[in-house]
């Protein structure tokens, strides 16, 4: 199987370098691995869509995208790989209180009935509206689907306000990815953490939930 590891770099030595040196190797023992970043260029929908066009040069099954903040065990793409979803994300929170998931929760059928998932199954696999891509397994056939030139010939991320809710070009991309019949998963069992103070992960997010007035330092 062929993996390309995608991720827009905000610096030339990014603070994930441990855990994406030990993903590399270990995922490479087993898979065709290829990296692609881009450092410097402004705008993340435009460095999404450099990576993007260059990742599927290599006719890849899947991409891989991580944020270069993210801290994550190497056997992270395998465990999405189990899943055996086309789209899907692991466990992920932002760095800053009160740490809620970066995933949303389907309310209705519409593209846009969604909100933050709070209250998600733990250590399961489930269905959700729409996710960042700070730590996402995408199948190559759903990028053929919502492949797209807008006026500024961006083909695939755009950070618009096409669907009217002004979403983030991570959202906008589930959005039409829904709007083309895919399905978009969380695996919570695959856990993250975020670097930035002190590395989020579930257990700051739960303290937050019954003390949401705490002060983080």
């Amino acid at each position: 199987m062929k993996i390309v590891l995608c991720s827009p770099l905000s610096k030339e030595e990014p603070a994930f370098r441990k855990s994406f040196d030990d993903l590399v190797h270990v995922l490479a023992a087993q898979h065709d691995v290829l990296v692609e970043h881009t450092y410097g260029v402004t705008g993340v929908a435009h460095v999404r869509n450099e990576i993007t066009a260059r990742a599927l040069a290599h006719e890849p099954d899947y991409l891989f995208w991580v944020d270069d903040d993210m801290m994550f065990g190497n056997d992270i793409v395998e465990k999405l790989l189990d899943t055996k979803k086309d789209f899907v994300c692991a466990e992920m929170f932002t760095k800053t209180p009160p740490f809620l998931p970066t995933f949303k929760k389907k309310l209705g059928e519409g593209i846009f009935d969604y909100n933050t998932y709070i209250d998600y199954p733990k250590d399961f696999t489930f269905e959700i509206a729409a996710c960042g891509m700070a730590a996402t397994l995408i199948h190559r056939r759903v990028f053929q689907d919502v492949r797209r030139v807008d006026e500024l010939g961006k083909p695939y991320w755009f950070a618009t306000k096409e669907y009217e809710v002004g979403e983030s070009e991570d959202y906008n991309f589930c959005f039409k990815a829904r709007e083309k019949g895919h399905k978009i998963w969380c695996d919570s069992a695959t856990t993250t953490r975020h670097i930035g103070g002190v590395g989020i992960g579930r257990e700051n997010r739960e303290y937050f939930k019954v003390n949401p007035e705490a002060r983080l330092f």
